[in-house]
């Protein structure tokens, strides 16, 4: 299934594969300080990409 990113979720993803090897050391807090969003957003994010 296939979900359409919004504009912020779209450049959250593209934050995320931009610092792939950062990430896994990040909590969801300081993913939404680095990428400067929310942590609601990173879940709505993860929840679309599966």
């Amino acid at each position: 299934m296939d979900h359409k990113l919004s504009e912020t979720e779209q450049y959250l993803w593209n934050f995320i594969e931009h610092h792939i090897l950062e990430i896994p050391n990040y909590s969801i807090v300081k993913l939404s300080e680095q990428a400067n969003v929310s942590t609601a957003t990173i879940v709505r994010t993860m929840k679309k990409k599966g």
